[in-house]
């Protein structure tokens, strides 16, 4: 999850701002020196060897990197979040997915 939203809230907090997907998360993501978020994510998610992950975040990389990877990046809008209903709906799917 965005470093951003780690700053505002508290692990306790995001998780239930996450509701359902909440069980999911696995933590807020700070920028690796020298690498963009969605390299960090990468880096991160591999040398934690996650068998399923799905990075929510708002930064520019991340949009590009979904763009590519729908299946491990969601890209959201920094001021809606997961109140964007295109947000919610591919969160929903992902859970569905399971």
């Amino acid at each position: 999850m965005n470093s951003d939203w780690g700053r505002k809230f508290d692990d306790e907090a995001l998780v239930q701002l996450l509701g359902p997907v909440g069980k999911h998360f696995a933590g807020v993501m700070d920028r690796v020196p020298r690498a963009s978020r969605a390299e960090s994510i990468r880096a991160l998610t591999t040398k934690k060897a996650y068998p399923r992950w799905l990075a929510l975040d708002g930064d520019e990389s991340v949009r590009k990197a979904a763009a590519r990877d729908r299946e491990h990046f969601l890209w959201c809008v920094q001021e809606f979040g997961l109140s964007e209903a295109r947000v919610q709906a591919a969160l929903a799917s992902w859970v569905r997915a399971g």
